[in-house]
């Protein structure tokens, strides 16, 4: 059992936000050896109090992140293409393939039986077909 002198150890080693119970705890873990005898309860919460988990960055350090970024993008590749085949530079989409687009995912849809899935389709057609007449214009 602990002794008196442990106890007060104990005692003295709680801090803000630890309770008479932690503390008798871990002097029952100093009393059987598992705890080296030069470590504190409070050392042993607090070891990473002051680990930076986090960073704020400043906008010009983001700045700085975007440009280096987007430099060694251009390095990596004279292609239109970085990483995974993903085009940087969008591709130009004819109008039938764009209707045929929605076609093949109306076809999906009605197969799954799904009525939202499917308006949202169909509000996704009455933004794109504006858009589809406005480039045959040009």
């Amino acid at each position: 059992m602990c002794s008196s002198s442990d106890d007060a150890q104990a005692a003295d080693d709680v801090g803000p936000g630890q309770d008479a119970t932690t503390a008798e705890a871990w002097a029952a873990l100093e009393e059987a050896g598992i705890v080296p005898e030069n470590v504190a309860l409070s050392d042993y919460v607090n070891a990473d109090a002051d680990v930076i988990v986090y960073e704020e960055l400043s906008d010009a350090e983001i700045l700085k992140s975007a440009r280096a970024a987007s430099a060694a993008a251009a390095d990596s590749s004279d292609d239109e293409e970085v990483g995974h085949g993903v085009p940087t530079v969008p591709t130009s989409v004819t109008a039938s393939q764009v209707m045929d687009s929605l076609d093949v995912l109306r076809s999906f849809l009605g197969a799954h039986d799904d009525d939202v899935a499917m308006q949202l389709l169909a509000d996704c057609e009455q933004r794109i077909l504006p858009l589809l007449v406005r480039k045959r214009k040009q």
